[in-house]
C-alpha cells in the first residue's frame, strides 16, 4: 500500500543518520552508549542554546539536523525558520528521528546510509502522494512549528497547541510530544529551550506526525474487498464506520455494483474536527495517556469521546436532530464516479454525490466549502476497491462552515 511505503521511506531516512551520529558520539567517547543515551549526547554537543542566531542557522550548523535542512530546502520551507523577525516555537527532529521513521515505514537497508534513506523515504512519499512527494512533507514539516514561542514550561501548561500546520499536539509531563498517529510511538523532547533570535527550539527524537500513517499496514489486499470492507478493515477509519452505521449509509459504499470514489477521514481528522468545534482532549496533556499512546495502545476510548462530542455538537447545529447534517457531511466525501487520484488533481470543482462541488489543488489539498478551516490532505491515494477507488483526508470535508459549539459539554 502507498501509505506503508510512505512510512517505511521517512523511517529509514531516520535510521540512516542516526546511525552516523551514534558512531561518531561512540568513537569520540572510546565507549558505545545505548542508542538513545548517544543521540541525546550528539545532539547536546552538537546544539549549543546560542541566543543571536535563528532557528534556520541553528540548523545548518547542527550536523544533526541535516536531515531536516534537506527536508526544508526541497519543500521551500527554510525562509520560514530563516525570518528574523519570526517569533516561532519548533521542534527539530534530529537525524535519528527521521531513521526511526524510515524504519517505521518499512525501509530494510543500512542505517548508515543516510542517502538511501532519504530517497526510500520521498520514494514512499511520491506514491502516496500521487507522484509529488513535497505537499506531504510539507505538510510533516509545519506540523514541527508553532507560530508562538513557548519554553518548556509553557508547553506543559498549555494543553492542546496549534501548528502552523493547522493541526493539534501536546507535551506531557515527562516531555513526551503527543501527535496525530496513535499507532507510532511517540517522540520525546531530548533537549528543551534552546533560545534563539527568533524563537526557540525542542528538539525531539522521532518525526511528528499530523495523520495517521502506517494504517496501510492492516489493510487487505487492493481489488479484493469492497470500500465498506476497506473501512472496517481499517482501524483509522473505525469513527468514520461509526458514522456511516448511525446514518444509515454503509450500504452506500458495500454495494458491490458500485462505482464510486471516496474520500474517508480517518479518525485523526474526526478529532481535528471535534476540535474546531470545541472539543478538548483531556487525555492529551495526562503523562499516563502519552505513555499508552507511546506503547501504541488503542484509542478506543478517546474516539467514543470525539464521535460523542461530534453528534452533541451536531445536534445543536442541527436543531435538535444530528443525523440529516451528519449525512450531508458524510455523502460530501462521495464522488458518483471511480476517479484516479490523477483525474481529481487539478480538474477544477468535482460534483458530490450531494450536488456541492470540491477540489483537489497540485498540492494535494482538498478544498471544500469551510473557508476558515483548514483544507484536508490526501494522506493516501488510489486505494483500489472492488466497488471504487477511495483517497484518504487528513480532514473531515465540510459542504458548510461550521462554527464552535462552546456550549457542547466535553466528554
Amino acid at each position: 500500500m502507498t501509505r506503508t511505503l510512505l512510512l517505511a521511506a521517512l523511517v529509514a531516512t531516520i535510521a540512516a543518520v542516526a546511525g552516523v551520529a551514534t558512531r561518531a558520539a561512540a568513537a569520540a567517547a572510546a565507549v558505545t552508549p545505548p542508542p538513545a543515551v548517544a543521540l541525546v549526547t550528539a545532539v547536546t554537543r552538537q546544539a549549543p542554546p546560542p541566543r543571536n542566531v535563528t532557528l534556520a542557522e541553528l540548523a545548518a550548523d547542527t550536523p544533526d539536523l541535516s536531515l531536516l535542512v534537506r527536508a526544508l530546502t526541497a519543500t521551500g520551507l527554510l525562509p520560514i525558520i530563516a525570518d528574523p523577525a519570526a517569533n516561532l516555537t519548533a521542534f527539530p527532529p534530529v537525524n535519528g528521528a527521521f531513521v526511526r521513521l524510515a524504519v517505521t515505514l518499512g525501509y530494510d537497508g543500512e542505517a548508515a546510509d543516510v542517502d538511501a534513506a532519504y530517497d526510500y523515504i520521498v520514494g514512499a512519499l511520491t506514491k502516496l502522494g500521487a507522484g509529488n512527494p513535497l505537499p506531504l512533507l510539507a505538510t510533516v514539516l509545519t506540523y514541527h512549528v508553532l507560530p508562538v514561542r513557548l519554553n518548556s514550561t509553557d508547553l506543559l501548561a498549555a494543553g492542546p497547541l496549534t501548528t502552523l500546520e493547522g493541526g493539534t499536539l501536546a507535551v506531557s509531563a515527562d516531555l513526551r510530544v503527543v501527535d496525530r498517529a496513535p499507532g507510532v510511538p511517540n517522540a520525546r523532547i531530548v533537549q528543551a529551550d534552546v533560545a534563539l533570535a527568533n524563537g526557540v527550539t525542542h528538539l525531539v527524537d522521532r518525526v511528528l506526525l499530523p495523520l495517521p500513517l502506517g494504517a496501510a499496514r492492516r489493510l487487505p489486499p487492493p481489488c479484493a474487498v469492497t470500500l465498506a470492507q476497506l473501512a472496517g478493515a481499517t482501524p483509522e477509519l473505525s469513527t468514520l464506520l461509526r458514522a456511516l452505521a448511525a446514518t444509515g449509509l454503509t450500504q452506500l459504499i458495500a454495494n458491490p455494483a458500485g462505482s464510486l470514489t471516496v474520500f474517508p477521514p480517518t479518525n485523526a481528522a474526526f478529532a481535528a474536527l471535534a476540535e474546531t468545534l470545541g472539543y478538548r482532549r483531556a487525555a492529551a496533556a495526562d503523562g499516563a495517556a502519552a505513555d499508552g499512546a507511546a506503547d501504541g495502545d488503542d484509542h478506543d476510548d478517546d474516539a467514543d469521546a470525539v464521535f460523542d462530542f461530534l453528534l452533541a455538537a451536531l445536534t445543536r447545529l442541527g436543531g435538535g436532530d444530528p443525523l440529516p447534517l451528519l449525512t450531508t457531511i458524510l455523502t460530501y466525501h462521495v464522488l458518483p464516479v471511480r476517479r484516479s487520484a490523477a483525474e481529481i488533481v487539478g480538474a477544477g470543482p468535482l460534483v458530490t454525490l450531494r450536488g456541492s462541488v470540491l477540489a483537489v489543488t497540485p498540492d494535494l489539498r482538498v478544498v471544500d466549502l469551510a473557508p476558515g478551516v483548514a483544507d484536508a490532505v490526501l494522506v493516501e491515494a488510489d486505494v483500489e476497491t472492488s466497488n471504487g477507488v477511495a483517497h484518504l483526508v487528513s480532514r473531515v470535508l465540510l459542504p458548510l462552515p461550521l462554527w464552535p459549539v462552546a456550549s457542547v459539554p466535553v466528554a
